[in-house]
């Protein structure tokens, strides 16, 4: 059992780089943002704290994400029930909600990006998206889907 500081580095250092603990680019997830909602780009940047080694902020950031999805699905259908039910209304509330949306994933984002590129300047190689963002994707627009018609339902009796 490591006793030292010293110690618990060289215990923990001593593993092998699994494929699995590899940060992922964090950049790439605000297009999952874009394309999957908050649910999707959220639920890879979560994921990518505890790649990052911090399991705390994962957690943290997923639960934020969470909650801002809910309440900007929440204010968008409260906001797209009202008198104007254009088409063109409806378009600028979808387009409100991905904007916070974004702009919540790129904070993030940036957040995660110094900590990327001195994990590459350290010879660090990149996790791999090519499974995670497809399937964060469907995720999202599911999320998102159920959470519209369940909060429509609660809301309004749809």
């Amino acid at each position: 059992m490591p006793e030292t500081p010293e110690e618990i580095v060289k215990t923990t250092n001593s593993e092998p780089e699994s494929p699995k603990s590899r940060p992922w680019p964090p950049i790439p997830m605000v297009l999952a943002t874009l394309f999957g909602g908050l649910p999707a780009g959220g639920l890879l940047l979560g994921l990518n704290w505890a790649r990052f080694g911090n399991p705390a902020r994962a957690r943290r950031d997923l639960l934020l994400f969470a909650l801002i999805t809910i309440g900007t699905v929440i204010l968008a259908a409260v906001w797209a029930s009202g008198p104007d039910q254009s088409e063109e209304h409806q378009v600028r509330v979808r387009m409100v909600m991905l904007t916070v949306h974004v702009v919540v994933s790129l904070v993030v984002a940036f957040q995660q990006r110094g900590l990327f590129e001195r994990f590459l300047g350290e010879g660090g190689r990149p996790g791999n998206l090519f499974i995670a963002l497809p399937l964060a994707l469907v995720f999202g627009i599911l999320v998102q889907r159920a959470l519209a018609r369940v909060i429509g339902q609660i809301l309004f009796g749809l």
